[in-house]
C-alpha cells in the first residue's frame, strides 16, 4: 500500500512524479496517475483477481484476466503455451501497442506474475498499479460492479527470450560468474531445512533474497518497501549483468522479477522454478 493514498491529491501528485522518475518506463504507477488514464483509449486496465472478486467491484473500465488462468491446467507450475495464451489474451481484448496497467487485491503477487507473463509473451508496455484495489478505494475512488464489455482482439503472442529462463539457460547461469541467480523462497528452504520438492537445497550459486523481504508490515498488512529500501535490498546484485529469478513454482519470484525490472535490472524468470529443479535428480543442488 502506498502512503500516497493518504495524502492530499496535490502532494500525492508531487510524490507520484518522484516515483515515476525513480523507475524506468514508469513500471510502477500510483493511483492518481492511473485515475487520469481511465478514459484514455490507448490504455487498458487489467484486473488479475479471480472472477468473483472482479464482479464484486473493480476499477471502472477494467477487464478481468485472472492470473490463475495463465497456469497450465496440466502443470500448475508452468505458464500456458502460445496457443492457450493467445486465446486468453484475445478474449480479454489484450492488444500490442496499448499501455496495459495490471492491478490485484493489493498483495502484488498476482499482478507481478501477470506482469511477467505478459512480458514473456511479447507485450512491452505493461505497468502495475501500486497497492491495487485497496489503494484505489482508500484514495476515495469508486469501484464498478458491471462487467466491462470486451471486443476480442487479434493479438499474436511471441516469446521474449530476454524474459524467460529455461532449465538449460539456468544451468549456464550457474557457470557464469557474471550472472546472478536469486532464490525468492524462504531462508529455511534455501538452506535445505525444508522443501516442497523431492530434494532439498538451492540452485548452485543462487543468492537468497526471500520475496517477503520486498515488504514491510504496516497496519497489520504487507506494504512494498520504498524505492531506496528496495535498491538497498538488491544492492549486492550486479546491475550490469543478467539476473535469473526463481521460487517454488514461479509465482512469488515473478514479484521479484517485477521489482528488478522496475529497478532497471536485466532480469529473466525461471518458470517452474524449484518444482522443476528440485524434482530432477540430474540437476545440481547446493545446501
Amino acid at each position: 500500500m502506498s502512503a500516497n493514498t493518504f495524502l492530499p491529491k496535490t502532494v500525492a501528485l508531487v510524490l507520484m512524479l518522484f516515483s515515476r522518475s525513480a523507475f524506468p518506463e514508469s513500471l510502477w504507477l500510483e493511483v492518481e496517475n492511473v485515475a487520469g488514464k481511465i478514459n484514455n483509449p490507448s490504455v487498458m486496465l487489467v484486473d488479475s483477481r479471480a472472477e468473483k472478486d472482479y464482479l464484486s467491484g473493480h476499477i471502472p473500465g477494467a477487464v478481468n484476466l485472472p492470473v490463475n488462468n495463465t497456469f497450465d491446467p496440466g502443470n500448475q507450475f508452468r505458464v500456458v503455451g502460445l496457443s492457450a495464451i493467445q486465446k486468453l489474451f484475445r478474449k480479454a481484448g489484450i492488444e500490442q501497442g496499448k499501455e496495459i496497467i495490471i492491478y490485484d487485491g493489493g498483495g502484488f503477487i498476482d499482478a507481478g506474475r501477470l506482469f511477467w507473463v505478459m512480458e514473456a509473451y511479447g507485450l512491452n508496455q505493461v505497468r502495475v498499479l501500486n497497492g491495487g484495489v485497496p489503494a484505489w478505494k482508500e484514495a476515495g475512488y469508486e469501484l464498478n460492479k458491471e462487467e466491462t464489455i470486451v471486443t476480442e482482439s487479434g493479438f499474436v503472442p511471441m516469446v521474449n527470450p530476454d524474459r524467460v529462463a529455461s532449465v538449460f539457460q539456468t544451468k549456464l547461469a550457474i557457470l557464469d560468474e557474471n550472472t546472478s541467480i536469486i532464490d525468492a523462497r524462504s531462508d529455511i528452504e534455501y538452506a535445505g531445512e525444508e522443501s516442497k520438492s523431492s530434494r532439498k537445497g538451492h540452485i548452485p550459486s543462487a543468492k537468497s533474497i526471500p520475496w517477503e523481504n520486498n515488504f514491510i508490515k504496516k497496519d497489520g498488512r504487507l506494504q512494498l518497501k520504498s524505492v531506496a529500501e528496495l535498491r538497498e535490498l538488491y544492492s549486492d546484485i550486479e546491475k550490469s549483468a543478467p539476473v535469473v529469478t526463481y521460487c517454488n513454482k514461479g509465482k512469488q519470484s515473478s514479484l521479484t522479477y517485477f521489482i528488478l525490472r522496475s529497478l532497471d535490472y536485466d532480469v529473466s524468470h525461471f518458470d517452474g522454478s524449484w518444482h522443476v529443479w528440485g524434482n530432477d535428480p540430474e540437476l545440481p543442488v547446493s545446501k
